[in-house]
């Protein structure tokens, strides 16, 4: 059985009211092995974007991981707790991205996304740096992602992100203006 518990949290919601960076430990995301994450890029190979993005072969990214379906139990649960419209499209977009060797500086650049991020590490162990600006060279919060964490980060914060191993995450963007 899933918990999905911390999106009722007092904590997640006024990190999302107050548009603020919050972790949470092993909140009870569903277990997902590499065997299915292996399978599901196999299975898909034509389908990878992001060419220009990718670093090497090992690395992947799904724009659609919610055909996984312990992926898709929680993009159904985020639906559910904020009422999203699940005809439209673009209320919610959900990422399989991930590398399968790590290469230290082959992350994509400084960014942001317009949209906010429940990031969702499946596996593997990530590096969040983020900063104030595009021009800071230091981060204001630098924050590692174990396997089975997820964290919010708001729209329009701007952060780079490395593998600390190899990994494979989930990032389930949406936009609280719609909620």
């Amino acid at each position: 059985m899933n918990n999905f518990d911390f999106l009722d949290n007092e904590d997640f919601l006024n990190a999302l009211e107050k548009q603020k960076v919050k972790l949470f430990v092993k909140p009870g995301m569903p277990l997902v092995s590499w065997d299915e994450i292996l399978q599901f890029v196999s299975d898909h190979k034509s389908e990878r974007v992001g060419y220009k993005i990718l670093p090497n072969d090992f690395a992947f990214f799904y724009n659609r991981a919610e055909r996984i379906d312990k992926i898709n139990i929680f993009v159904k649960e985020v639906h559910r707790r904020f009422r999203l419209n699940h005809t439209d499209k673009n209320t919610l977009t959900c990422q399989l991205f991930g590398t399968t060797i790590v290469e230290k500086g082959t992350s994509l650049e400084k960014h942001h996304d317009s949209e906010n991020n429940l990031f969702w590490q499946c596996k593997g162990k990530s590096r969040w740096m983020l900063f104030d600006s595009y021009e800071t060279e230091k981060p204001y919060m630098d924050i590692i992602v174990e396997e089975g964490d997820v964290l919010f980060i708001p729209s329009n914060t701007i952060h780079y992100v490395e593998p600390e191993t190899p990994r494979a995450c989930v990032a389930i963007l949406f936009d609280t203006e719609r909620i």
